[in-house]
């Protein structure tokens, strides 16, 4: 195997790593987006029944106290909720900045893998002609020893 080829398998063998590793951060972050994405669900959920709460508080004989709960309750649930809507939407960017690393690293392998395609494809189009080369000595060779026999 020459010097080349050697290199060229090192390459695609690092990477092979880098793009597993890549797939591997993909992965992770698809699972902290589905984490923040059910986070959230359950915010929300609080949210509704939060909103429940104080629509009952308000509908039932009026205890300010009572109100000014429901009220804050529902106000720290809005907030929680939005900061739990600023987590799935910070996930989702970072799933999407992982689907470009992982293209990249494809796109990187695929190069190398092409590149060593092609200089199998020129080693081997250098040994047929080096092949074709010394047929067409030897043919010269035959040739010259013949016309040599058949001279007087």
């Amino acid at each position: 195997m020459s010097q080349r080829k050697k290199r060229l398998k090192k390459l695609i063998e690092l990477r092979e790593d880098e793009l597993s590793q890549r797939l591997k951060q993909l992965a992770e972050q698809r699972a902290m987006e589905e984490r923040a994405t059910k986070a959230l669900a359950l915010e929300n959920a609080q949210v509704a029944n939060a909103e429940e709460r104080r629509m009952s508080a308000i509908s039932r004989a009026f205890d300010v106290k009572i109100l000014n709960q429901e009220t804050d309750w529902l106000v720290t649930c809005g907030r929680r909720r939005d900061l739990a809507d600023r987590e799935v939407a910070r996930a989702r960017r970072a799933v999407s900045e992982a689907q470009g690393q992982v293209m990249k690293a494809k796109n990187e392998l695929k190069k190398i893998e092409l590149l060593g395609q092609r200089v199998e494809a020129e080693e081997k189009v250098r040994a047929e002609r080096s092949e074709q080369r010394l047929s067409d000595e030897l043919a010269a060779l035959r040739f010259s020893d013949e016309k040599r026999r058949e001279e007087p």
